[in-house]
């Protein structure tokens, strides 16, 4: 059975997060704390996921990554998902 993750596969799917993918990230520290991002892009929206380090819940970070997330997809007609 084929990987489906080969390297072509991959370096296409990067060009095209690079391309159209849309992310947010808080960083403490230097390191990220909590990000929301594309996790599937397709030509008028994208899915959304969104991750928090546990240490790091319950402040409001992925209210924040994700508000910031939605409002850029509204400003560039996507529809978040």
């Amino acid at each position: 059975m084929e990987n489906p993750l080969t390297t072509v596969r991959l370096y296409r799917w990067i060009d095209d997060y690079i391309n159209r993918g849309i992310g947010y990230s808080i960083f403490y520290k230097g390191d990220v704390v909590c990000g929301a991002s594309s996790y599937s892009i397709y030509d008028d929206g994208i899915e959304i996921e969104v991750a928090t380090d546990p240490n790091h819940r319950r402040k409001g970070l992925a209210t924040a990554v994700s508000a910031a997330l939605i409002l850029d997809c509204l400003e560039k007609a996507k529809y978040p998902n």
